[in-house]
């Protein structure tokens, strides 16, 4: 007996059947699936869902022609074609063996979302069973890359290397190889990778980029900067070529040109460089003359942390300013006194202005050296009321408090190079007068249930009516932060914390200048850098060291 239709307008009806169907589809409940299809169909020949399901069912049960008939009947109403349609399609043809066709449908799937990685799968799979070798290297070279996309490097690694079986010599199958081991850490063998991909294509500005930029992660700065123009010099126009020589001059401290090159960032295909449009001119740095400017925010709190120090110079300066600012900041953000009559939340409606300037374009426009780095730390502030409320709460002590971070937001593609765990804070812990207190939030947190040392936690009470302002409640009545490369460490050097920042050997950030172990931006923080890539017990010897030696003084 049919089950009933639902209420309303024939189409929700009906998209609700389909609904409902899925769900049995998925649990293995084939027959009620079938059933409301049917049904479906039945009231709504031409509904796309319920014919491309009902072809999916017959697939599962082997009848593959009638899959094919019901699925091409789905595409054919689309107006648009659906890689996902496209896919299915080419699947249930080749199990037809009707190869030639299931090819073109994989290709057509591609050809309409070329990261639809299950059309490349496929394709890959086909192509070679088919005795097409040529083509299936190109198909492996093309789903490398694709999964090199989306970060899963291994699965590269494996395609790149069967292309290779086949076009040793082909650069392109080297340079994406190389470019997989580089993303999988193996430096070295990926410098001997681009090399060799260069000795068959001696002037491919992408080869020579890529090269300079894993100099760059090795420290090679000189020779990172001599790939880096290269590139330049044969594609002028080459935004990312321009952005990794940006990062190479000022982490090398050439800030007046770094500066200049960093502005190529909006040419960029980088996602954290999207501009946001406005109808007001671009400040250049001309005299505003009572006229308003707008300081937009921009990439992540970290940067924002670290350049809102120059939108203080600005007000200072007698200009009239208004500073954008996201909200997860307004909340630390307007307690400082300078900063506060300025502010914009990012949600709220804009007040008139008369030009506009990203945030990280304003060192530029300062003439910003490593000489001329503003030092008007604190910048900063937090209310007296809250700090004192956090003294109360952890106590009048003598102990030696420290306030920890191990991991960044894993959403940052780098995150496995900055972070690390938990457990390399255990020897510290046993130092004598030691307090280790958590200003962890988010990813890491659970590895505060994994470790058998004191350290004291807050939990989901830091932070909880304004994000950053316990935090930075805490710094002010503790004697040291310790931190990777994240918001944190620059919360705590804005407030003039005295800060130690953990560094990966590998992709430092360019704001910290090579060779040192201080910083300009911030006059109480110390770098502490990895000597080998990945061991990180060198670099926690070091801070332990140091540590002991502080409290040895005290």
């Amino acid at each position: 007996m049919s089950t009933p239709l639902p209420s309303g307008d024939l189409s929700s009806r009906c998209d609700a059947f389909v609904d409902e169907g899925l769900q049995h589809q998925q649990n293995g409940r084939l027959v009620e699936a079938e059933s409301l299809y049917t049904q479906v169909l039945t009231l709504m020949p031409q509904h796309i869902e319920a014919l491309h399901l009902l072809g999916l069912i017959h697939h599962q049960r082997g009848q593959f022609t009638a899959a094919v008939e019901l699925i091409a009947n789905a595409i054919a109403l689309k107006s648009t074609p659906c890689p996902i349609l496209l896919t299915n399609m080419g699947a249930a043809l080749q199990q037809c063996k009707r190869w030639d066709e299931a090819e073109d449908a994989y290709r057509r799937a591609i050809q309409a979302k070329p990261n639809y990685l299950p059309a490349h799968e496929n394709l890959c799979k086909l192509l070679p069973s088919r005795s097409k070798i040529l083509a299936a290297t190109d198909a492996w070279k093309d789903y490398g890359n694709q999964l090199l996309d989306a970060d899963r490097s291994n699965d590269a690694y494996i395609q790149f290397r069967l292309a290779m079986e086949f076009k040793p010599e082909d650069p392109s199958l080297i340079h994406g190889l190389a470019t997989t081991l580089a993303s999988q850490g193996r430096l070295e063998e990926s410098l001997s990778m681009y090399r060799a991909a260069l000795a068959r294509d001696k002037n491919s500005p992408l080869c020579i980029n890529n090269l300079g930029w894993v100099l760059f992660q090795l420290g090679r700065l000189d020779q990172a900067i001599a790939c880096f123009r290269q590139a330049i010099a044969i594609a002028p126009h080459y935004a990312e070529a321009h952005m990794c020589l940006s990062a190479a001059l000022l982490r090398t401290g050439q800030l007046e040109e770094g500066w200049k090159e960093y502005e190529w960032r909006w040419r960029s295909s980088a996602k954290q460089f999207a501009r946001v449009s406005r109808s007001q001119p671009e400040w250049q740095g001309e005299s505003l003359n009572g006229r308003t400017l707008l300081v937009e925010c921009e990439q992540g709190l970290g940067d924002i942390l670290q350049f809102v120090r120059y939108v203080e110079l600005l007000l200072k300066r007698g200009e009239r300013v208004l500073f954008r600012c996201p909200k997860v900041l307004y909340p630390l953000l307007e307690h400082c006194s300078i900063l506060g009559g300025c502010l914009v939340r990012s949600e709220e409606p804009l007040p008139p202005y008369d030009f506009y300037v990203p945030l990280l374009s304003l060192p530029r426009h300062f003439g910003t050296t490593v000489e001329t780095i503003p030092q008007n730390v604190p910048y900063l502030r937090v209310p007296e009321s809250r700090i004192k409320e956090w003294k109360e709460q952890l106590g009048d002590t003598k102990r030696f408090r420290i306030g920890i971070v191990w991991q960044g937001s894993t959403a940052y593609r780098d995150d496995s190079q900055r972070s690390f765990r938990l457990s390399k804070f255990g020897p510290l812990a046993y130092l004598p007068n030691v307090e280790l207190v958590s200003l962890q939030k988010g990813d890491g947190c659970e590895q505060l249930d994994q470790i058998s040392f004191p350290v004291r936690s807050f939990g989901s009470a830091l932070d909880s009516n304004g994000p950053f302002l316990d935090t930075a409640a805490i710094m002010k009545n503790i004697d040291l932060v310790i931190a990777p490369n994240t918001s944190v460490a620059h919360l705590a050097g804005a407030l003039h914390v005295p800060t130690w920042v953990i560094l990966s050997s590998v992709a430092t950030d360019w704001r910290w200048i090579e060779n040192r172990d201080d910083t300009p931006w911030y006059p109480t923080m110390r770098l502490f850098r990895q000597g080998i890539q990945r061991d990180w017990d060198d670099v926690f010897n070091r801070v332990y060291g140091e540590v002991a030696a502080t409290l040895s003084l005290a």
